[in-house]
C-alpha cells in the first residue's frame, strides 16, 4: 500500500499519479493540488473513475485556500499529524511535484 502526495494543480501531474496509483492506495491533496477536490470539478475528473483509492486532503492547505467547505464529501480531511500517522502507515510515500 503506497501513499501518494500530489501538489500541484496539473492535468499531467494528475494522470502520471493515476496512470501510477493501484488499487487499495491512498491520494493526499497537498499545497494548490487541494484544489482538485473541489465538488465542482472532481465529478468529472479521473480521479472520480478511481473508486478503488482512498483520498485524503489536508485541511491546513483547503483552510488557507477558502474551499474546505466546496470538497468532494469522498475525502477525509486530515490534519499535519494525521499526514504523519499516514506516511507510518503506508508501505511508501511517493511526493508527486
Amino acid at each position: 500500500m503506497i501513499l501518494h502526495t500530489l501538489n500541484q494543480h496539473s492535468e499531467l501531474l494528475v494522470r502520471s499519479c493515476l496512470n501510477t496509483i493501484a488499487s487499495g492506495d491512498s491520494l493526499l491533496l497537498i499545497e494548490n493540488a487541494v484544489y482538485l477536490g473541489i465538488e465542482e470539478s472532481f465529478s468529472t475528473s479521473p480521479m472520480a473513475m478511481r473508486t478503488d483509492i482512498n483520498l485524503y486532503a489536508l485541511i491546513p492547505d483547503c483552510e488557507a485556500r477558502g474551499i474546505s467547505p466546496l470538497l468532494f464529501p469522498g475525502f477525509d480531511l486530515i490534519d499535519y499529524p494525521g499526514f504523519v500517522k499516514l506516511c507510518t502507515e503506508h508501505k511508501q510515500v511517493i511526493s508527486w511535484y
